[in-house]
């Protein structure tokens, strides 16, 4: 298999997903992360003892830890901490309205920003205006060409940072087609990701599992030649089978490792956000996970 001039991999393996190039992605497998809401508090001692805890009970130490940054607010401790774990942090940067970007209107916030991760001297992944898809979104984003033009001013600004840049809409607009709208391109994004839920019950959607929530997203991203993510996942429970979830979590094991080459970070949701995502909600889903946790295919820096 050769490259093309350009020196990007050839389309046919694009589309099979063999070949994946980015800053942070493992030469093969996959990187295990998670957000970790703490059950009691936000407070900064109550979020350590909330991943040392979860980290304990998976029976590892993460690859990539999740923290969200509210529009406007300060980077925080949190990347620096888990920078010293020998972690890699997932920066989730709250969306800002896209003409007021374009006008310069938060350059100074963005580069405060921007000042504190070069602060920190190593990769960490940055995930700006993620499910810019949705509906609850559409204020700040204003439009498909404005997001696209705001995210492109803001990758700028952050220029001579260590910043990997995620792109991450919901996993379901890549079904609707409706996510490349948003995709500032090539030269823009170094990884591709999605978010996506079993919902069942919680909100009455029918039951679905991981390979069916990401098949779409994977097609697409898979052909881009860039490693993909999976940003945010999650399942509930399902009352009438007590085995379900963890056949589930077993399931997207098996799917990532024989079906989805290109997929290199997994990033779980552990919360109760909406919906009980939480992976201890049964000793079974918590053995599933733990069993995930483990797997050589999910430790590729063991």
């Amino acid at each position: 298999m050769t490259a093309c001039q350009d020196g990007s991999a050839p389309p046919e393996a694009r589309e099979r997903g063999q070949v994946v190039e980015g800053p942070l992605a493992p030469s093969e497998g996959a990187l295990l992360g998670a957000w970790v809401k703490p059950r009691f508090g936000h407070l900064k001692p109550r979020q350590k003892q909330a991943l040392r805890e979860f980290e304990s009970a998976v029976g590892r130490r993460l690859d990539i830890v999740h923290h969200y940054v509210p529009a406007g607010a300060p980077l925080g401790w949190n990347p620096a901490w888990h920078l010293s774990r020998g972690q890699i942090p997932l920066i989730s940067l709250g969306g800002l309205n896209s003409n007021e970007v374009l006008a310069g209107t938060h350059d100074r916030y963005l580069t405060s920003i921007a000042t504190s991760l070069g602060e920190l001297e190593r990769p960490v992944f940055v995930r700006y205006g993620a499910e810019m898809d949705g509906d609850r979104n559409r204020t700040w984003v204003v439009s498909p060409p404005a997001y696209i033009s705001a995210w492109r001013h803001i990758r700028t600004l952050f220029d001579g940072t260590s910043a990997v840049w995620v792109w991450a809409p919901n996993a379901a607009a890549f079904a609707r087609d409706v996510a490349p709208r948003y995709y500032p391109g090539d030269r823009y994004v170094d990884w591709i990701a999605a978010d996506g839920f079993n919902w069942n019950g919680c909100r009455g959607d029918p039951w679905e599992e991981f390979s069916d929530i990401f098949e779409a997203f994977y097609a697409w991203g898979a052909r881009t030649g860039k490693p993909l993510m999976v940003s945010e996942t999650g399942t509930v429970e399902d009352p009438s089978d007590p085995s379900r979830k963890a056949e589930w979590l077993a399931r997207t094991a098996r799917t990532i490792k024989t079906s989805m080459p290109a997929v290199r970070a997994l990033v779980y949701f552990h919360s109760d956000r909406d919906c009980p995502w939480w992976l201890d909600s049964s000793p079974e889903s918590l053995e599933a996970f733990r069993n995930l946790a483990i797997d050589p295919h999910f430790t590729p820096n063991a």
